[in-house]
């Protein structure tokens, strides 16, 4: 969901990338969302999200991998 939902909301509005998937990933239920420099990892049960961001925090990439 996160992998082909968010890149479409994030194409068809003008927001903080980052600030938008911090919030969308807390409200989906990821236990764990920490940040770092150029990026955001959330975890959840199944899956781990990373996002990668430039500096002016537009994503410039996302990951995700099974558990």
């Amino acid at each position: 969901m996160v992998m082909g939902l968010f890149p479409q909301l994030i194409t068809a509005f003008e927001l903080n990338h980052r600030k938008a998937l911090f919030f969308y990933l807390k409200d989906k239920g990821f236990k764990e969302v920490s940040e770092s420099n150029d990026s955001l990892t959330g975890v959840s049960a199944k899956l781990t999200v990373t996002a990668h961001f430039d500096e002016l925090n537009r994503m410039t990439n996302l990951e995700a991998t099974n558990k």
